[in-house]
């Protein structure tokens, strides 16, 4: 056993992807969640200045000789929340139980400060307060990486349009969710190249749907993702 595997559970060497399984849980959450998917995209286009005025809107207003102008209240009140979470944002801190467990406190604070610090906290948190005042939902992945002398802590900033999850979850946290994932686009030519045994079926999964643009499914498992 090499040194790279040893650091790794035996179960997560021996994992093999249930694609299809996967697959029926994206598509779950696709069908289901299709209003609410719809309602984030019109979110997302009023803070980026594209959906304020509809085409029909604007085209009356030229007609009049008129400039469909407008003013982003939305985008300016959003940026200025995000920038009063960066100003109130404290150094995580572990308090002690007793006053027997003041060490104890003090390397749970060493830890979760390292932890931030090697993640790039500072971007992670604040790109998730800005996905969730725009589209509703914010998103990071927590887990392990193998750093240079040993297993490190992860935490990643993940784009909340790629989150997908348990479409009966009601809790504002998924804590009731079975399940939570993230879907990923690939080009049709990209995934052939990529796993060039499964060419003719990515073609034919292709000619299935029209030929837009369809995501694959990526690896995902029941708590890979923290909302």
């Amino acid at each position: 056993m090499t040194p790279s595997t040893a650091l790794v559970p035996a179960e997560a060497q021996a994992f093999t992807p249930d694609l299809g399984r996967y697959r029926k849980w994206f598509t779950a959450y696709e069908t289901n969640k299709s209003d609410e998917i719809q309602e984030q995209l019109v979110h997302e286009a009023y803070y980026n200045s594209t959906g304020h005025w509809t085409e029909e809107e604007a085209r009356k207003l030229r007609i009049r000789g008129q400039a469909p102008i407008f003013d982003n209240r939305i985008a300016r009140k959003i940026d200025f929340l995000v920038g009063v979470e960066q100003r109130m944002r404290r150094d995580p801190k572990g308090y002690p139980r007793t006053p027997n467990d003041e060490q104890s406190a003090d390397v749970a604070t060493a830890g979760m400060r390292y932890a931030c610090d090697i993640n790039r906290w500072d971007f992670v948190g604040s790109g998730g307060t800005h996905d969730g005042l725009v589209r509703g939902i914010g998103v990071c992945f927590v887990g392990i990486k193998q750093g240079m002398t040993g297993p490190d802590p992860e935490i990643k900033s993940v784009q909340s349009d790629r989150f997908f999850y348990d479409p009966r979850s009601k809790r504002p946290d998924f804590e009731d969710a079975r399940y939570m994932g993230l879907h990923l686009w690939m080009d049709i030519d990209d995934a052939k190249e990529k796993w060039p045994d499964k060419a003719q079926q990515a073609s034919a999964g292709h000619r299935q749907c029209g030929g837009r643009r369809h995501p694959l499914p990526c690896r995902s498992e029941p708590r890979d993702c923290l909302g």
